[in-house]
């Protein structure tokens, strides 16, 4: 069996109970320690050994900023290389954000667009309720935040139209993925879906949430929450009406009740269209720019 070698921090705590014993100051014995391989199985640990050889870090570039991204799977290898594919119009929204405006990313899944807007000097704050996004999230900011002129700001909750406990209906519990739906497990089409799992989640108005935190009110604002976006716009009325709100980017229906209840909060606050593009291949599905 291979000889266990003591790290740093064992050898301090072996002095230290060493000299805690000298004094006589009766310490509890130092815990006997296991070897893994015969609790877990010599198997597990090589496999486990292997896994840890991989390289699961993709290295790319989007509009001449590199970035590093965390990808085991084939999902995250396309948002690392893709967003040029998936969403050039918001690429395109973020480029015209002056450097130093606030962006808010509201549904920032796992950050491959809001570290865009991190590294084109913009200072980020992201909301992800889903926890495998959100960690995912945070993962990549770790992995970019030496290049980032400001640092980003994440936030585990659910921006909404009232301040409670709310449920995440995940259709799959994977990180990266879509169906990730706050109170409802519905899809856009109203389409019902048997969740993979379900997670508690902390709901905030978005005025509750700068009134709690002191952050600054966003210039820019991205909104991508499959279906709650009227919450969202209701609960940040007061942001609304802020004159340092310029823009809005967001994904809604084509048309319907939902569509207009949304055109008729951003009218009321001085908002027209500016902009507008189906999402991809999803007809019914359109990305908005809503300025004034």
């Amino acid at each position: 069996m291979e000889k266990h070698t003591h790290t740093q921090e064992e050898s301090d705590q072996i002095k230290e109970y060493e000299r805690r014993l000298a004094a006589g100051l009766h310490p509890a014995p130092l815990v006997e320690r296991v070897d893994l391989g015969e609790i877990a199985g010599q198997d597990n640990v090589r496999r486990v050994a292997e896994i840890e050889k991989i390289d699961q870090l993709s290295r790319s570039e989007v509009r001449g900023k590199k970035f590093v991204f965390h990808t085991p799977t084939k999902r995250l290898l396309w948002h690392a290389f893709g967003q040029e594919h998936i969403e050039s119009e918001l690429l395109d929204f973020i480029d015209a954000i002056p450097d130093d405006d606030v962006y808010f990313d509201i549904g920032a899944s796992n950050g491959i667009f809001s570290l865009y807007a991190a590294a084109t000097a913009k200072k980020v704050v992201c909301f992800e309720p889903e926890v495998a996004n959100f960690s995912l999230l945070n993962y990549n900011t770790y992995l970019n935040h030496a290049a980032h002129k400001h640092a980003v700001s994440n936030f585990n909750i659910a921006i909404s139209d009232k301040m409670e406990l709310g449920t995440v209906y995940v259709e799959k519990f994977e990180a990266g993925g879509h169906l990730k739906i706050v109170d409802n497990p519905v899809q856009r089409s109203d389409k019902s879906f048997a969740p993979d799992y379900k997670q508690a989640v902390l709901k905030y108005t978005l005025d509750d949430f700068l009134k709690l935190t002191g952050i600054a009110s966003p210039n820019y604002v991205k909104i991508d929450v499959d279906g709650s976006e009227e919450q969202v716009l209701r609960g940040m009325s007061g942001v609304l009406k802020s004159p340092g709100l310029r823009k809005i980017f967001i994904e809604l229906e084509e048309t319907g009740e939902r569509y207009s209840a949304c055109e008729k909060i951003l009218a009321d606050a001085g908002f027209h269209i500016q902009s507008r593009k189906r999402v991809q291949n999803y007809f019914g599905l359109d990305n908005i720019v809503f300025s004034r």
